[in-house]
């Protein structure tokens, strides 16, 4: 086994063991002006309010239809968050309807289904583990935008890994595992094409990001490559697995690199957390200078230099904080180890007071009144 297939191989199989034990996992993070956006492996689609920090969940009774979310993308004011089952949540106005993307004789892609937007409003994503990429036919108005019903493209023995527009232009990454690993593009005129010098890449590719330069990035095992306008390849060095990959308003690159933070600013690499949160993180996203990220344990984020994790509905996280009793008695709600509530939101100086010592739960953080 080369070591090209072993780099693959380990990437599929993190991927495939970041499974439903994980009930928290993160596995992607998006955001508009009011809220953030959790697509998560097994309890749906969270919303934050940025303002007061309040989440709503957004499932379904049929698991096929909530579970396994990969990828999340604003359009026109609607949230759209794919899953690997290929059902398409459409999230508008605090609610949510469901489209089915399986085409009939097409597997859908269990690993890697990814959202892109063209300037036609039309939604392109990738479907079968191998093979193919999928062209988004349908309005979801019922109507179809083509005059055919199975706008796909083969590729060849390609497994896709991430999709982006540019002028109209699909680029994505993909691998042929054991072989190469590369980047194609697809236009309506010229169909899939691979850049001229069609060489291997020598890294597995994840994610894919274009500038407003029509700069092409790609997050690989072996760093950042620039795929620029003449079509020039610069490799920026540094190894590991990248998920995914925020570009920042001044278009610097926050960047996870197995369990920690980057920073890619003016052609470098710098530090900005090392082993983040204990475990490898599978996505990121920047609101501000607040920066959020998910592993298989929940929801973070980073802030002036300090990591805290921000607890899921109904998720208990093991962070104690000693607290003493009087600044025990200000949580909104208190419960004992055995579940019942020992005190609520109250002011009386007297309820304060009788707070016994022992260990709480308060939205998600286990805190010891001393």
């Amino acid at each position: 086994m080369n070591k090209f297939m072993i780099i693959v191989f380990l990437v599929i199989v993190t991927i495939l063991n970041v499974h439903a034990d994980n009930e928290w996992q993160v596995n992607k993070i998006a955001h508009d002006e009011n809220y953030i956006y959790i697509g998560t492996e097994n309890v749906g689609l969270i919303s934050i309010d940025k303002e007061n920090g309040e989440q709503t969940q957004y499932a379904s009774e049929w698991e096929e239809y909530y579970k396994r979310i990969s990828d999340l993308s604003m359009h026109n004011g609607k949230l759209y968050a794919i899953n690997q089952y290929y059902i398409l949540g459409i999230l508008e106005d605090g609610k949510i309807k469901y489209e089915s993307l399986k085409v009939e004789g097409i597997r859908p892609n269990r690993m890697f289904p990814h959202l892109a937007w063209d300037s036609k409003g039309v939604l392109w994503t990738n479907m079968e583990l191998q093979f193919i990429m999928y062209y988004g036919r349908k309005t979801f108005v019922g109507q179809f935008d083509s005059e055919s019903e199975n706008d796909c493209h083969w590729i060849g023995e390609e497994m896709i890994r991430s999709l982006a527009i540019d002028e109209d232009v699909v680029w994505f990454t993909c691998s042929a595992v054991g072989t190469h690993h590369n980047f194609a593009r697809f236009s309506n005129e010229d169909g899939i094409t691979f850049p001229a010098y069609h060489t291997d890449l020598g890294h597995a590719v994840l994610a894919i990001k274009i500038d407003a330069n029509h700069n092409k990035w790609l997050a690989t095992t072996n760093g950042i490559i620039c795929f620029d306008q003449s079509e020039n390849l610069t490799l920026y060095e540094l190894a590991g697995v990248k998920y995914d990959l925020a570009q920042l308003e001044d278009g610097s690159f926050l960047v996870p690199n197995n369990k920690d933070l980057y920073l890619f600013k003016d052609k470098e690499f710098s530090l900005l957390c090392e082993n983040a949160a204990g475990k490898t993180i599978l996505c990121v996203d920047a609101v501000g200078d607040t920066y959020y990220f998910g592993t298989e344990d929940g929801l973070f984020k980073l802030k002036d230099g300090k990591v805290t994790q921000i607890p899921l509905l109904g998720q208990t996280v093991d962070i104690e904080e000693p607290v003493s009793v009087q600044q025990a008695k200000v949580l909104q709600r208190t419960f004992d180890l055995q579940g019942r509530q020992v005190m609520g939101e109250t002011d009386a100086e007297s309820e304060k007071e009788s707070l016994p010592k022992g260990i709480y739960v308060n939205k998600g953080k286990k805190y010891v009144a001393k």
